[in-house]
């Protein structure tokens, strides 16, 4: 009902004339005509947050109409082709997705069922197979389903990485964050808090370039998980055992948005790996051998990728 309403003030003189009382007359006009209460709140706490760093709605309704309104007007706005372009944004797309980030707050909910569920009802013709009758504006090239879904998510993640990088946090680990996992913007949070407090460690340098020789050795290689009898050497199975140990830590964790116990448990696989590299040849002339101790990196790869793309770190 709240979604129904929120722009029903715009069409009154008193708006027309006073264009900052949107939302704030919406809310009046409701009571005044008898909806309740919490619909009235949510048309004028839908307008929020107006900028970056502003309140959010407190109550669901205010939540709920907010987000909607963002979405629909991100995917209309992108669907046809209307996307900011430099520094012109006369649609306010960049307040707008802003504005989606901020009011999910600390919600665990992912980017890309919002955006799916916006394209949906965007248009009577947007619905599974009849999609593709929604073609672009002014006779441009038409913009897919999935390619409209993609530049959306995308253009969060941008706008994620300059408010991030405004605050001071390197461009790269922003880069590592976003290019794994779901697009659920407290996860990006909180992975980017705790990666900036690793990062900060005494011995992350050489972690890292322990993890990168990881990814050159294994790069192109699909070698299974190898089972611990196939491997020979005991650093091979202590890292075996210890990248077993590390991943359940690992995934205790993140079940618990615990990054900063993901990141601390993930780094300490880096002495294993390292004895691993001094002792063991990975490139065995034995095909069985080189599949195992590739295999056998790979796992150690998959934990470090759970919470970011490593290779994106810079070690300069």
């Amino acid at each position: 009902r709240a979604g129904m309403l929120c722009k029903a003030d715009l069409t009154s003189q008193m708006v027309g004339e006073f264009p900052e009382l949107q939302g704030h007359m919406g809310r009046l006009y409701a009571l005044h005509h008898g909806e309740p209460a919490e619909v009235a709140q949510g048309i004028e706490d839908h307008y929020l947050p107006a900028f970056s760093g502003d309140a959010v709605p407190e109550h669901i309704v205010g939540v709920c109409t907010a987000l909607a309104d963002r979405l629909d007007t991100l995917v209309g706005c992108f669907g046809i082709g209307m996307t900011p372009s430099g520094s012109g944004d006369p649609q306010g797309l960049r307040r707008a997705v802003i504005g989606v980030l901020a009011l999910l707050g600390e919600r665990r909910a992912s980017l890309e069922p919002l955006f799916e569920a916006a394209m949906d009802v965007f248009h009577t013709h947007a619905h599974g197979k009849d999609y593709d009758r929604w073609t672009k504006a002014q006779g441009d090239e038409f913009r897919g389903r999935d390619a409209l879904l993609a530049e959306l998510l995308e253009f969060a993640r941008t706008r994620f990485k300059a408010q991030a990088t405004r605050g001071g946090v390197s461009g790269d680990l922003v880069d590592a964050v976003l290019a794994v996992g779901e697009p659920v913007p407290v996860d990006w949070s909180a992975r980017l808090d705790a990666l900036v407090k690793a990062s900060r460690s005494e011995g992350f340098l050489p972690i890292m370039h322990t993890f990168k020789r990881v990814l050159n050795i294994t790069q192109g290689s699909d070698a299974a998980m190898p089972r611990r009898e196939a491997l020979v050497e005991t650093a091979s199975k202590e890292l075996f055992d210890r990248s077993k140990e590390v991943a359940a830590r690992v995934d205790t964790h993140v079940a618990a948005l615990d990054y900063d116990g993901a990141f601390a448990a993930a780094l300490t696989l880096a002495p294993a790996v390292s004895r691993f590299f001094d002792d063991v040849l990975v490139e065995d002339k034995d095909p069985k051998l080189r599949a195992a101790r590739k295999g056998l990196l790979l796992g150690v790869a998959a934990i470090f990728r759970r919470l970011a793309d490593f290779s994106r770190i810079s070690t300069r």
